[in-house]
């Protein structure tokens, strides 16, 4: 039995007005410290009528309330805008619940923008970075997602800014990426938004990602015989310092190395002769099994080359 369903409909309804008014009541507060406008929130603000609206439209899901709490409270942002927003956005047919509430939080990031290549990059970047964010085996920091994608850490920074109703992103830049919801992941990942410039492609992206983990791993600075330049070949494991290994082979670098083949794989890649991912096991394919001993994730690789030939076996079908 789901919990919702255990719970009378009238207690979910109270409980959520609840939070609402407490939440709005520490946004209102909040902003009339320094109101961005000049002119301070209503001591009411938002009223009955705006916080029964949001009551109906949350319940049963707290995630929802939570979420429009985030939006609205977002300090770059006068409250009382971001609230009509949510409020008269009109939405693409009939939507579910948490469609309502993420596509207001997607569209308001490009409001601003006149310049159409100005919104067609936010929208790429937006793909490339909150894309990897919903689609990676892992989460990871700011700065391993930079060097993964090869991309400025301040340009990460910059596009996830205005997403913290929606994303978990800390203030430090070494602290993994993470969405607030599942919903947010499977939202952006959906049929229903591949429409929409802020659709994610899941088969793109997760090629995308291969791409960026090869080049990570082929690179300058990436595999090599005797990665961490220890003293004599077959040095045991529990001899090297983990320290050594973590210099050596940044987050980004590990995460490569562990995840690039499931990236193959929900890529949907067909391996043939002379692509990327031939060229690079004939490379290195003895190198990258040196990796991934150093970072004890040697058993692994058995499935791992099991997934490979069985890519192998339906391109040539």
């Amino acid at each position: 039995m789901v919990l919702q369903d255990a719970v009378p409909h009238t207690t979910i309804q109270h409980d959520i007005l609840t939070f609402l008014k407490d939440a709005f009541g520490e946004i209102r507060n909040s902003y009339n410290l320094n109101p961005l406008s000049g002119t301070p929130l209503d001591r009411d603000w938002p009223g009955d009528k705006r916080l029964q609206a949001l009551v109906d439209m949350a319940v049963p899901l707290f995630i929802i309330a939570a979420t429009v709490c985030r939006f609205v409270g977002d300090s770059d942002w006068d409250p009382r805008e971001r609230l009509g927003t949510i409020l008269q956005f009109p939405g693409i047919g009939k939507l579910e619940q948490m469609a309502q509430t993420y596509l207001p939080v997607l569209t308001q990031l490009s409001t601003r923008l006149k310049n159409s290549h100005d919104k067609d990059k936010l929208h790429q970047e937006f793909r490339m970075i909150v894309g990897s964010i919903v689609s990676l085996a892992e989460p990871l920091s700011r700065q391993s997602l930079a060097v993964l994608l090869n991309i400025s850490p301040d340009t990460i920074a910059l596009r996830l800014r205005p997403l913290h109703s929606v994303l978990r992103i800390p203030t430090d830049s070494d602290t993994p990426i993470r969405t607030l919801h599942l919903s947010f992941n499977e939202f952006l990942l959906s049929d229903q938004l591949q429409s929409e410039p802020f659709g994610v492609n899941s088969q793109a992206t997760h090629r995308m990602l291969l791409s960026k983990c090869l080049q990570l791993l082929s690179g300058p600075g990436g595999l090599q015989e005797n990665l961490c330049k220890l003293e004599y070949p077959g040095k045991p494991r529990r001899e090297i310092d983990q320290t050594t290994i973590n210099d050596r082979l940044s987050s980004a670098f590990q995460y490569a190395c562990r995840y690039w083949i499931q990236h193959v794989e929900h890529g949907k890649v067909e391996i043939h002769d002379q692509d990327n991912v031939h060229v690079f096991l004939q490379k290195h394919f003895l190198h990258w099994l040196e990796a991934m001993s150093l970072i004890n994730r040697l058993a692994e690789v058995i499935e791992q080359m099991r997934v490979l030939q069985s890519l192998v076996s339906v391109s040539h079908r």
